[in-house]
């Protein structure tokens, strides 16, 4: 019989003093916001007995529902018996059991025996108190399994929001990464100004842009950002630190203004519905796309190749991506600290594309997830229609004048 580990007032300081400068409102933008998607609870490389354990614990200390495909009924406790032989392939039996804390419900599934997986959904958590009761929850599991018990975004292994190991809590360096509005300008770097060499390989074209310092986000924009901002999240990879993607240009433009206006700023597009027209005001100080020499400019970061390092060190395309995209800020920035410039999504530019072969086309840059080694490149251009145009590779990040 596993019991919940004795409470003490030094246990509860414990576990109190990790919630040192973080208040209720913090936790809730960085941890339990709303984006469509729910968390995950892991205990990673467990095994059938950390599982018996946690069994055991669940059905001493918690109100749970659970079916049991054996007796064909739900029932309030656990028969480990069932489960391990829902693991030996009678998968009619059980698969997911319901834990409440409260009023806090805890999905867990018993899909795989080597982590013991749960999942939650952050709407249910209203103050700082339901989260110290998750807390106490990942610490009790933590104690009788000798383990480490992490909150994730959903399917996100390695992306982690909390860490709970005994009394412990690590928050993560990451949580909610660019994405709040409210922290925007620690998001942007300040880049310097200078000359960029550009060219067409359709046309054969060169030309020299002189570029003003601007800033420059140090991400794409992920999609709990996106949906904090827009309440939509279009993407077809669904996950809050994943970038946004299946964009038009307009929807992108959009995205800018009225983040501008939250912040008190001058939109820079104005969008004609009636004429299917948009167009750009590049003095306005808002937030907007880059200009395409901007990125380009932002992208070498004073170097002068193909590349700002080594392609599989920077970059998610085809031959390492899995056909999917990923979390942003996963792979080593350039040498002004901005990631994911190439691979994982291409982006939107503010620039129109040879108007009197394409008409309003606009660029897009830096190369994705399903393109191969010589498309990722910080000289490689396309272009596609601004308000039709939208494609699960393609998403963009934010800029602003200095």
């Amino acid at each position: 019989m596993t019991k919940r580990p004795e409470d003490s007032k030094h246990e509860f300081f414990a576990l109190s003093k990790n919630f040192k400068g973080m208040n209720w409102t913090d936790l809730k933008d960085k941890i339990y916001y709303w984006d469509g998607s729910w968390r995950d609870v892991y205990v990673l490389k467990a095994s059938r007995n950390d599982w018996k354990i946690w069994v055991d614990y669940v059905n001493q200390n918690y109100r749970i529902e659970w079916y049991n495909g054996k007796v064909d009924k739900v029932e309030n406790q656990i028969d480990f018996s069932v489960v391990e032989a829902f693991w030996s392939g009678n998968h009619d039996l059980c698969s997911t059991a319901n834990v409440f804390i409260d009023q806090i419900q805890i999905n867990a599934h018993f899909f795989e025996d080597n982590q013991v997986e749960n999942d939650i959904d952050p709407r249910e958590f209203n103050s700082m108190e339901d989260h110290k009761k998750l807390i106490k929850y990942m610490s009790d599991i933590s104690k009788l399994l000798n383990k480490e018990v992490i909150l994730t975004p959903e399917n996100e292994h390695e992306t982690f929001l909390l860490k709970v190991s005994d009394d412990n809590i690590e928050y993560g360096a990451n949580t909610n990464p660019a994405s709040l509005s409210s922290n925007i300008r620690d998001l942007l770097v300040d880049l310097p100004g200078g000359k960029i060499e550009m060219r067409d390989d359709r046309t054969k074209e060169q030309w020299t842009v002189e570029v003003e310092p601007f800033l420059l986000s140090k991400f794409p924009v992920t999609q709990d950002f996106y949906f904090e901002i827009t309440q939509s999240n279009p993407s077809s990879f669904k996950g809050p630190f994943l970038p946004v993607e299946t964009v038009t240009f307009k929807d992108a433009v959009q995205f800018c203004n009225i983040l501008s206006m939250q912040h008190g700023l001058n939109p820079c597009y104005f969008v004609d519905e009636a004429n299917e027209d948009i167009s750009f005001d590049l003095t306005a100080n808002g937030f907007r796309l880059p200009t395409e020499a901007e990125w380009e400019y932002a992208c070498k970061a004073g170097t002068t190749g193909i590349r700002y390092g080594e392609l599989d060190l920077i970059a998610w395309y085809k031959d390492n991506s899995g056909n999917q995209t990923h979390p942003v800020g996963q792979k080593a920035p350039n040498a002004w600290g901005l990631y994911d410039m190439l691979g994982n999504v291409w982006e939107w530019c503010s620039d129109l594309y040879d108007t009197d072969v394409y008409g309003t086309y606009r660029i897009f840059r830096g190369g994705g997830f399903c393109d191969v080694e010589r498309s990722v490149m910080a000289t490689t251009r396309r272009r596609s229609h601004p308000l039709k145009f939208k494609i699960d590779d393609l998403g963009f990040r934010i800029a602003r004048n200095a």
